[in-house]
């Protein structure tokens, strides 16, 4: 992890052409070509440039899905291994959250299959250990409403909340039946990177297939706040909304995010010794299932 030091100072620098040219691709004014070229010498457009071959592995033929995918790995290398002060943690952080389901993705777009739990757990792993990175990333700047640190606090709450469904996944769902993954470039910002959208977003995919020979469903769109304040907008019918520290903390006074990322890191550790710790974290599953499910 880098830039450390551009974190606790709370500094963010916000590329507006890149998020420009990234919102003219999503109201379709300009090609994915045109995109591309617009986006290619900037760090942050690198980024977005990986946000949009991910989407793109979905939409062409399964045969073509692979060559987007490693474009958008690619461009993910080349943002986290850069040394360009603009390019902040959360941007780094974020295309290392997309790499580690890269190979998902791939089962999806490419073999039209849903991973079975070997795979999933390959990117637990690698998203349990980025998310217990920026915690602790996260513990050196007291808690803030500076730009950069309200976007790590939401990435690591929505790596905890991917988390406990892919755990629920590979332990209580049949192989290759139910994937969660993150949603889409588009469907994360609701149709434009600029402007206020009256779309619904949303943040997690939850896909589902009854058998090989059965198609892909994209069954469950879940967006993940943090906390439910006055500015918390209502959603569309068909997604469900959690509010972490509301849906899913066990006691009054629990940080629940931390206590998510800590007890997974301890039962993947340690599973044989874990047994109070499994017993917390089947209960807060129901708990996120029993909010999903109500809607």
């Amino acid at each position: 992890m880098e830039n450390t030091e551009q974190y606790l100072n709370g500094t963010r620098y916000r590329d507006m052409k890149a998020f420009g040219v990234a919102d003219s691709y999503l109201k379709n004014e300009i090609d994915i070509e045109e995109a591309i070229n617009g986006l290619k010498r900037s760090g942050f457009g690198k980024f977005l440039i990986g946000e949009i071959a991910i989407e793109q592995s979905s939409q062409v033929k399964p045969s073509e899905a692979p060559y987007w995918l490693r474009v958008a790995r690619g461009n993910y290398n080349s943002v986290i291994r850069s040394n360009d002060p603009k390019i902040h943690l959360a941007t780094k952080s974020k295309a290392e959250l997309r790499i580690a389901q890269l190979s998902l993705f791939r089962e999806v777009n490419f073999y039209e299959r849903l991973p079975n739990h070997d795979k999933t757990y390959e990117a637990y792993k690698q998203i349990l250990g980025l998310s217990k990175e920026l915690l602790d990333y996260s513990s050196i700047a007291p808690y803030s409403k500076n730009n950069v640190d309200i976007e790590i606090r939401g990435i690591i709450g929505e790596a905890a909340v991917l988390l406990m469904l892919q755990r629920f996944s590979m332990r209580e769902m049949p192989e290759a039946t139910w994937a969660p993954l993150q949603s889409y470039f588009s469907e994360d910002h609701g149709g434009t990177c600029i402007s206020k959208s009256d779309k619904p977003s949303w943040d997690i995919n939850i896909f589902t297939q009854l058998g090989r020979d059965e198609p892909i469903e994209k069954t469950y769109q879940i967006q993940v706040k943090n906390i439910k304040n006055l500015y918390s907008r209502d959603c569309s019918e068909s997604q469900e909304v959690i509010y972490i520290r509301e849906d899913l903390r066990l006691s009054k006074d629990e940080k629940p995010i931390s206590s998510i990322i800590h007890s997974l890191d301890i039962e993947n550790e340690r599973p044989d010794s874990a047994e109070r710790i499994t017993k917390m974290l089947d209960e807060r599953t129901e708990k996120m299932l029993d909010k999903i499910d109500s809607f």
